[in-house]
């Protein structure tokens, strides 16, 4: 079978022997034994390192007389964090657990890698996300540009309706180039 013919690529973990029966390809299972345990350390590290930052930070907040302000900043990249490290959980290491255990139990399932290669790609795009919209600082930015971006639009808006305008009279087309003026301040 040549590259060009190929179009699903998986772990091969039975093999049919000379018998007819299936037999575990132990190549395979060690190769995924040891995925898996990439797998479990990630987990065991993202949790471990979660839980250690929310004590430190809860800590934090209990022993210092911290304006309100600061208490709620340290809040909200808390929550971040999470977000942030639920994002590859969900989008990387679900799918690949999922994967694996259904190579594993001999199902093909042709979704199941298009599903991890898609949430995997999606990962750089979505991780930055929960940054922009609970920390406050980051939100107001993004809104203010919202807003901006919507002033602009709508600007533009009036100027074309003024063109269009144009043959009605001047005293009509002064007043949509000022009301165009008054929305640009």
């Amino acid at each position: 079978m040549s590259i060009d013919e190929i179009t699903y690529m998986g772990p091969f973990f039975w093999s049919e022997g000379p018998d007819g029966r299936n037999y575990l390809h132990m190549r395979s299972f060690f190769g995924m034994v040891i995925m898996t345990a990439g797998i479990l350390s990630s987990f065991f590290i993202i949790f471990y390192y979660g839980i250690k930052c929310y004590r430190s930070t809860k800590q934090l907040l209990d022993s210092a007389s911290q304006s309100a302000s600061f208490q709620a900043l340290q809040s909200q990249l808390f929550y971040a964090l999470v977000f942030q490290t639920l994002i590859p959980v969900i989008l990387m290491h679900i799918p690949a657990s999922v994967g694996f255990i259904i190579s594993f139990l001999n199902i093909s399932v042709e979704l199941s890698g298009t599903i991890c290669s898609v949430t995997i790609c999606l990962y750089p795009a979505l991780d930055p996300l929960p940054n922009f919209f609970i920390i406050k600082s980051y939100r107001n930015a993004i809104c203010d540009l919202m807003r901006q971006i919507k002033m602009k639009i709508m600007c533009q808006k009036d100027n074309r309706v003024g063109i269009l305008a144009s043959g009605t009279g001047t005293s009509d087309m002064n007043s949509l180039s000022s009301r165009a003026y008054v929305v640009q301040a």
